[in-house]
């Protein structure tokens, strides 16, 4: 699962021998590999190369063993492939795409893609990123860690869109009024930040709270503007595919680490594929056997010095926003998706984000 990969990653890191060979053409030999598993802790590897993170004894194609568990791993690739019902969906970044399988190769390839995400929610959700950027870039200076980021937040301020940039993004005036009341409240805070040339936990706290409720209605807002979306693709891909196709439709999507829980995708899918939409199975220790959820990255130590950045500041600003450091550990959207599916299709709120 993502912890035995983080592990891994976190081994691979610490330069564990265990979990390192050279990159693409080369290969730890036996004797490297015994003499790496009887002193690992006191091996020199030459680090000056790139590493990937296959275990070295598992690819020595010289080890007939190792030769006859390949021939296994290509029997078992083999045999889903031909085992997988045709078609299957896949949610592909901002894309529902259609794979059927190629009679002339076997292999999946893509027959259709269908846009779900609106603009709306692009626009929204970047609104209220102008406020996270503002809190963000002031996090390492309130923890003593950096120098007052006047550059940074001058920057923002320079960055800032204007009002004639956003209205016209936003067809509901109430929704219009929102984008340009939090605009205000984030230049009006930076410009009172630079001119004291300095700011407090407290200070940054109270702004971010006064963005919080209309950060919430633009969550909800981007929310039901992709689960519509979503919800109509769906319908007329169903429609589309006899019976028994759709029964034995398979989806796979993926989701960012941090919006793993609550994924508004995954959820949308448990009740569409439900027998029960007003009641579905939304446990993740649940298996589901017509839907996957993946994470969307694959792990090397660039990436795990990112999610663990993304960890730290998420709780900082977790906190500051929210009261609540878990709370970006979720899906932003995953409350309120659940409240309108639960509208929508029936059924109770469980409260996902606790």
């Amino acid at each position: 699962g993502p912890l035995v990969l983080l592990q891994l990653a976190l081994c691979v890191s610490a330069q564990c021998p265990f979990a390192r060979h050279r990159s693409v053409g080369t290969r730890v030999t036996p004797d490297q590999l015994k003499k790496l598993s009887v002193a690992s802790d006191t091996a020199t590897v030459n680090t000056s190369d790139e590493w990937l993170g296959e275990i070295p004894g598992a690819t020595n194609s010289s080890d007939p063993l190792v030769r006859a568990n390949l021939q296994f791993q290509q029997t078992y690739t083999a045999a889903g492939r031909t085992l997988l019902p045709d078609p299957v969906l896949l949610i592909e970044g901002e894309y529902l795409v259609m794979l059927r399988r190629d009679n002339a190769t076997g292999n999946f390839t893509r027959t259709e893609a269908h846009p779900f995400t609106p603009m709306l929610y692009h626009n929204l959700k970047m609104v209220c990123h102008l406020s996270l950027h503002t809190v963000v870039a002031v996090l390492p200076y309130l923890r003593g860690l950096a120098p007052f980021p006047r550059q940074d937040l001058q920057n923002i301020l320079d960055g800032l869109p204007t009002p004639a940039d956003l209205v016209p993004r936003f067809t509901n005036a109430s929704q219009a009024q929102r984008q340009l009341a939090m605009l205000s409240n984030v230049r009006a805070f930076v410009n009172a930040t630079l001119a004291k040339g300095n700011t407090s936990v407290s200070e940054v706290t109270t702004f971010a709270r006064s963005q919080t409720a209309p950060i919430w209605l633009n969550v909800h807002d981007a929310a039901l503007a992709q689960i519509e979306m979503l919800i109509s693709v769906m319908k007329g891909v169903k429609s589309s595919l006899p019976l028994v196709e759709w029964q034995g439709l398979r989806f796979v999507a993926t989701a960012s680490h941090m919006a793993l829980r609550g994924s508004l995708v995954a959820q949308v899918f448990a009740r569409v594929l439900s027998d029960d939409p007003a009641h579905p199975n939304l446990s993740p220790n649940q298996p589901n056997d017509r839907f996957i959820l993946l994470e969307d990255y694959l792990i090397n130590e660039d990436t795990v010095e990112k999610l663990l950045g993304t960890h730290f500041t998420d709780y900082a600003a977790g906190t500051i926003f929210f009261n609540d450091e878990l709370r970006l550990h979720s899906d932003i959207l995953a409350d309120a998706t659940e409240q309108i599916l639960v509208a929508i299709f029936g059924g109770e709120q469980h409260q996902l984000k606790k």
